[in-house]
């Protein structure tokens, strides 16, 4: 069982609501849920460290990766320049950049790639998410779609702009220099997913971004891909529960199977 001594329940409830969890419950524990994962957090200063651990780990989080994200979440903190008084913050994209280990200038260069060379495309999965629902989560997958008829275009000026291209039957896998994941699905299901994205910001990155009704559409097949591993279809469900929260009308699109998994908000 891991350990992570010495966190208040401060600083636990800091660092989880950084990630996505907000607060559904006060008393003598703190609840915080993401749509799909609760977590039960002890209003102990400090938590045992075993505690603290499990707690961790059922978040998807390392020891370490806990103690990264307090360091870059400390409480607030008060600079001072002469006599003016300031707050210290890491930005949207500092943190999105720092937890891919750079994957900024990936993204922007992928973009400026497929801009520059007038190719229609669209992020979607996880950063259409990101935009269209609230509180976004840090993601290492960039999953793109470009038109069918620049597909071969594109991968060869990101090829040429340093990314080695890796193919598969249904998707081009694609890695720069950062820990970013980037997918390019061939897929026939989205093909016309460009022709209707919209501009963006994600994580302080001017993008393209599929529209809202696409990026449920292609969140909800995800997560009925049996082929797809356990722990992505409980991520995608948790980004169709982050959609329909954001957007309560969405609720009527999902299929009888989801309304029974995902609440249904007012």
């Amino acid at each position: 069982m891991p350990r992570i001594p010495g966190i208040s329940w401060e600083e636990a409830v800091r660092v989880f609501r950084k990630i996505g969890y907000k607060t559904v419950r006060e008393g003598k524990h703190t609840v915080m849920s993401n749509g799909v994962i609760r977590l039960t957090i002890p209003r102990h200063n400090p938590i045992n460290s075993f505690t603290m651990g499990a707690i961790a780990q059922d978040a998807g989080l390392t020891p370490r990766q806990f103690k990264e994200l307090l360091k870059h979440y400390p409480a607030t903190s008060k600079m001072f320049d002469g006599n003016q008084q300031r707050h210290s913050t890491v930005t949207s994209k500092q943190f999105f950049d720092w937890q891919t280990s750079g994957g900024t200038n990936d993204v922007m260069c992928l973009i400026d790639c497929l801009e520059r060379a007038d190719i229609a495309w669209c992020a979607i999965g996880g950063l259409a998410v990101n935009h269209w629902a609230k509180n976004p989560m840090v993601t290492q997958d960039v999953d793109i779609v470009v038109a069918a008829e620049d597909v071969e275009r594109a991968v060869k000026l990101l090829e040429e702009a340093g990314f080695h291209a890796e193919r598969f039957e249904w998707s081009i896998n694609l890695k720069g220099q950062s820990a970013l994941s980037i997918q390019c699905s061939t897929e026939s299901f989205y093909r016309e997913f460009p022709a209707r994205a919209v501009p963006a910001d994600v994580h302080g990155i001017l993008m393209r971004v599929a529209s809202l009704e696409d990026t449920l559409h292609g969140k909800m097949r995800a997560w009925t891909d049996p082929a797809r591993r356990q722990s992505k279809r409980i991520k995608d469900l948790a980004d169709i529960a982050r959609l329909v929260e954001a957007h309560p009308h969405l609720w009527d699109l999902l299929s009888d199977e989801l309304k029974g998994q995902v609440q249904k908000t007012d």
